[in-house]
């Protein structure tokens, strides 16, 4: 009974386990969008309507206790700095999207060239860690902790009027967890490598939910979610009415 009802719908979420240079066509191929940093901590801390009938897809206490792969990029440059690029950046987004196979990596990352790298200094919703900043971060990923929290508010946060009740809530979840404070908890911590890398999100618990890019781009276990794109309608049971093809046979739990 408990398959046929998962072969019977649509889940809002599904997971792509694997390599994320790989994984993100498959995802993309599917029909959905995947899920960014911001995407990941609001439904970490998220009140579920029972009434909308998503909230039959949705477990908020397994997006908390697992470690993710994001959507968003950590592109680090030839001079040594970082920039934060969210994937609703068309060009960075264009990065994503262009991934296909491992051929393409040079040490897991995704070459980008200088002047590229330029261009999305100026790019909207851009958030830059100076050389220094980066070296510290290296050092130990709890470094500069006013900096990281500038971060997670204008960054993850997407600079929302209520970033700062949002980071107050996630960041009270982490010393739930496993205590601490700011100055040793949702650290960042950027790759050695240069290119573009996935950012990924530790978990609440075991990872203080870190946003790091140590994970290369072909590390064999990601874990991009993809949600349902627009024009995929979820049924108040649980069924998914879709313009496109998906294959509503595929259930995936997180």
């Amino acid at each position: 009974m408990f398959q046929q009802k998962l072969t019977e719908s649509l889940s809002l979420y599904k997971l792509f386990p694997g390599e994320p240079v790989e994984q993100i066509s498959v995802l993309l191929g599917e029909n959905r969008t995947p899920m960014t940093l911001y995407d990941f901590l609001i439904a970490r801390v998220r009140d579920v309507d029972e009434s909308d009938a998503a909230a039959v897809h949705f477990d908020r206490q397994r997006f908390r206790d697992n470690y993710f792969t994001t959507a968003d990029m950590f592109i680090v440059g030839s001079d040594g700095s970082m920039l934060a690029v969210p994937y609703e950046n068309k060009q960075g987004r264009d990065l994503v999207h262009s991934l296909r196979s491992t051929d393409q990596l040079v040490n897991w990352s995704l070459p980008v060239d200088a002047d590229v790298y330029e261009t999305f200094r100026e790019s909207d919703g851009v958030y830059i860690f100076t050389q220094d900043e980066v070296a510290a971060l290296r050092n130990t990923r709890y470094a500069l902790p006013e900096r990281r929290e500038a971060f997670w508010k204008e960054f993850a946060f997407r600079g929302e009027d209520n970033a700062d009740d949002l980071f107050d809530e996630t960041l009270a979840l982490v010393q739930e967890a496993r205590g601490g404070s700011v100055k040793d908890c949702m650290g960042v911590f950027p790759s050695t490598s240069e290119g573009m890398r996935l950012v990924w999100l530790g978990s609440v618990d075991n990872y203080s939910s870190d946003a790091s890019s140590d994970l290369g781009l072909s590390y064999y276990f990601g874990r991009l979610v993809g949600v349902v794109s627009d024009g995929v309608a979820i049924s108040a049971g649980g069924v998914a009415a879709a313009k496109s093809d998906l294959d509503n046979s595929v259930i995936d739990a997180l």
